[in-house]
């Protein structure tokens, strides 16, 4: 079984703005000689809830009562890039949202209820775009945040702005994504 969720994609134009955010991103890492296992360019996307690893039969109710959701038209603009989410998951280098979180959350919030999740973790709407291959020193850690905190000036990741208007049902198998169906 593959881990199956709800996600949105960036149009081609602002992909490719992410991607070149990557790239800048990448050399404050390389600069530091720390590896980082970046996303593909094509599985750029903000996760919007996960169904976790599901059977055919679960898949099928899921899709049923998809087609009943409508999920509303809104606007996505990013902020600025980050690492570590908490110091638990001190690894993750992703981008925050700046418009389009408090929309986002109330599509989980939503699920949850429609699916009867037992979930009660804290939503942070983003976007993955790479982990930290090791585990990094506190001084590491510092140095990186310092880096990354300086870099964000020079990114204009503010200028990534797209409207939503479409949801997808997707699965995970590894390191590749395969879209299941799209919500309107």
């Amino acid at each position: 079984m593959n881990n199956t969720f709800l996600a949105i994609f960036p149009n081609e134009e602002n992909n490719h703005k992410i991607r070149k955010v990557i790239g800048e991103v990448g050399r404050v890492f390389e600069g530091e000689q720390i590896s980082v296992r970046w996303g593909k360019p094509e599985n750029i996307h903000i996760e919007v809830f996960d169904f976790g690893n599901i059977n055919f039969l679960k898949k099928q109710l899921i899709l049923f009562k998809l087609k009943k959701e409508k999920f509303l038209t809104f606007n996505i603009s990013l902020s600025q890039c980050k690492l570590g989410s908490s110091r638990k998951y001190k690894d993750l280098v992703y981008l925050t949202l700046d418009k389009g979180a408090d929309e986002l959350r109330d599509i989980v919030f939503g699920l949850r209820n429609r699916f009867s999740t037992k979930d009660i973790s804290q939503f942070i709407p983003h976007i993955s775009i790479g982990r930290v291959s090791k585990d990094l020193t506190s001084q590491e850690y510092t140095n990186l945040l310092t880096d990354i905190r300086n870099i964000n000036k020079q990114l204009n990741i503010k200028n990534i702005k797209f409207e939503t208007n479409e949801v997808f049902l997707v699965e995970r198998s590894d390191d590749d994504l395969k879209i299941l169906k799209s919500f309107k």
